[in-house]
């Protein structure tokens, strides 16, 4: 435009009296600002004010609306990207409740069935079942029931380790996945009995008289390389012996699950 404004000027107003600049696609406002900025100069070194002022405008207007495209995309980006992370949310929240136990947070059979290609042989599981629940439920009522459920299933979750697996199987049945490997029949059986005396010492339950005791049946079954819902198939033959044997104790299968 230094060079030869006139003709720039020229060649510049005949490029724009053939363009449409409200039709133009906001990417495009960036060739507009060129073209307006290269006219602005050349008009101004002909001493043109008029024309370089009208230049001008349009310039500065070409120059808002590429920044209000810019900010519209950035809208549409942080809002695309906001939809995502609801999109991940809802999916997470639809996977814990598929995964979850709603009553008490535990985990559930789904959950549990999901840890049964990473068992170890010397993993091992329990099976938990609260002692007369029918007769809780008869007597307090269900929300009792579920109070009680409830405060089971928070025993559970704080007694297991961090690598162990809580798990509320269905009605009053419970089950502690004893995971990381080293678990023999013993062991197995000394964490179920720990669990056992906790719960037989909890001095309170919710909904219920405070003189009435909770004790829970527990069956151990050491995985020794079996399925789990053989694993789960001998846990509750022990548990059956234990309930024979008169509750509040517990009775491991009489060799791992996989023997």
């Amino acid at each position: 435009a230094s060079g030869r404004p006139e003709e720039a000027l020229a060649l510049v107003t005949q490029v724009l009296s053939l363009a449409q600049p409200a039709a133009y696609a906001p990417p495009a406002q960036a060739t507009l600002i060129r073209l307006h900025d290269v006219a602005y100069r050349a008009a101004q070194a002909l001493g043109r004010a008029d024309d370089a002022f009208q230049h001008l405008l349009a310039y500065e207007r070409a120059e808002r609306r590429r920044t209000l495209y810019e900010l519209r995309a950035l809208g549409d980006l942080f809002v695309t990207r906001g939809e995502a992370l609801g999109l991940l949310v809802k999916a997470q929240q639809a996977e814990h409740r598929a995964t979850h136990d709603a009553l008490t947070g535990l985990s559930n059979r789904l959950q549990l069935t999901l840890q049964s290609g990473s068992l170890r042989p010397d993993d091992a599981l329990a099976l938990i079942d609260i002692d007369h629940f029918k007769q809780i439920n008869d007597r307090f009522g269900h929300a009792a029931g579920d109070a009680v459920l409830v405060a089971l299933g928070k025993l559970l979750m704080e007694f297991g380790r961090g690598h162990d697996l809580a798990v509320r199987l269905g009605g009053e049945e419970f089950v502690l996945l004893l995971k990381g490997g080293g678990s023999t029949t013993a062991q197995a059986v000394a964490v179920a009995e720990r669990f056992r005396q906790r719960v037989a010492h909890q001095t309170a339950w919710p909904s219920l008289p405070d003189d009435l005791r909770v004790t829970v049946s527990i069956g151990v079954a050491v995985v020794g390389g079996a399925p789990l819902e053989q694993v789960l198939q001998s846990a509750d033959a022990a548990l059956y012996q234990a309930k024979r044997a008169g509750r509040n104790c517990v009775v491991a299968a009489a060799t791992p699950a996989g023997g």
